[in-house]
């Protein structure tokens, strides 16, 4: 099984901890506490906040920092008709 990119460990670690409400809507994400917890640097850390702001799972405003994203029951249903 190939070795995930720290970026996606990133990715999905943090992506995972939303999906099972470790992380709840509106909690603050912090790139450098996260990297360090995880174990890489910064910038794999930044481009996994930022797909997963493109997957709308976090909100990332200049000035205000990255928080989880609020749950929105239109998007969790395109999600799932996409899956199926």
């Amino acid at each position: 099984m190939p070795l995930l990119s720290a970026r996606e460990t990133a990715y999905q670690t943090i992506r995972s901890r939303i999906i099972t409400m470790e992380l709840k809507p509106g909690d603050p994400l912090n790139d450098r506490e996260l990297a360090e917890e995880l174990g890489i640097s910064r910038t794999p850390m930044r481009e996994a906040l930022l797909m997963l702001n493109l997957a709308r799972m976090v909100d990332i405003k200049p000035q205000s920092g990255t928080h989880v994203a609020p749950v929105s029951y239109t998007h969790l249903r395109a999600h799932e008709t996409a899956a199926n």
